[in-house]
């Protein structure tokens, strides 16, 4: 009977046992959804940073182009640097020597006692955005290419004035002894009579081209003025109404005197 009794006893707390391991989940079944939240989290955490990585990258790809863009700059900017300091030590180089001749010597103006070949006579200057070119012999800026179109005498005196080449003002119609420098009595008629390796351009050869006014009135008739033929390489007056083509000076003085 006792044996009987402890028999039931052990059955008893079999059963019960079985009854907390019914009711209690398996180790399986409570870990599958705490899996699934962090790998749900995890994989959020992922694309976030993902996201931030895919940002920065951008940035950095930004932040190149401008340092590439910037490089370019300031090589341009060296480059242009470099011109204009070439084009200063010419010109300093051609004082030097005109200031080192004639009775003068050591004054600090460009004088005309002094012949220059076209290579160091003229000098194309980039702070005139390549438009003008300086003449080292007589010390005025012409235009590196004249007007387009031809004027009368009065008109071509306003076209000049009114003139910006290179984004200056100050521009004039020339003396005819200025025009009358840049003419080369070695060259040959009808050809354009200008030194040899001159840097000017638009200007056209032949017999009857080329035919620039002057700010010189004809002392002889104050109607007539004069022009000078670049392709003839000789200067003549005419009636101030005919048109003829324009070139353009900067510097000097020219008070409008006639001749």
């Amino acid at each position: 009977m006792l044996k009987l009794k402890r028999f039931s006893h052990i059955v008893g707390l079999l059963i019960l046992l079985g009854g907390f391991v019914l009711l209690s989940p398996t180790s399986g079944e409570a870990k599958k959804p705490k899996h699934k939240d962090l790998q749900k989290e995890f994989s959020a955490q992922h694309d976030a940073i993902q996201r931030g990585l895919d940002e920065a990258s951008g940035q950095h790809d930004a932040i190149q182009r401008g340092l590439d863009e910037a490089s370019g700059q300031h090589d341009a900017i060296q480059r242009g640097l470099d011109e204009s300091s070439g084009q200063h030590d010419t010109i300093q180089r051609a004082i030097d020597e005109l200031n080192t001749g004639g009775e003068d010597a050591g004054n600090h103006t460009l004088r005309s006692d002094t012949v220059l070949p076209a290579a160091d006579r003229f000098v194309v200057l980039a702070d005139f955005f390549f438009a003008a070119v300086l003449d080292l012999e007589t010390g005025v800026v012409w235009q590196q290419s004249p007007l387009t179109n031809t004027h009368e005498w009065g008109s071509a005196r306003f076209k000049c004035t009114g003139s910006e080449v290179g984004d200056r003002k100050g521009w004039r119609l020339p003396s005819v002894h200025e025009l009358n420098s840049l003419v080369d009595p070695g060259g040959i008629s009808g050809s354009i009579m200008l030194p040899k390796g001159h840097p000017f351009g638009g200007i056209q050869g032949g017999i009857g081209n080329s035919s620039f006014w002057s700010a010189t009135t004809s002392a002889d008739s104050p109607t007539n003025a004069w022009i000078v033929s670049i392709t003839a390489g000789v200067a003549t007056v005419i009636s101030k109404e005919k048109e003829q083509e324009v070139w353009c000076v900067r510097g000097g003085h020219n008070d409008g005197s006639q001749y």
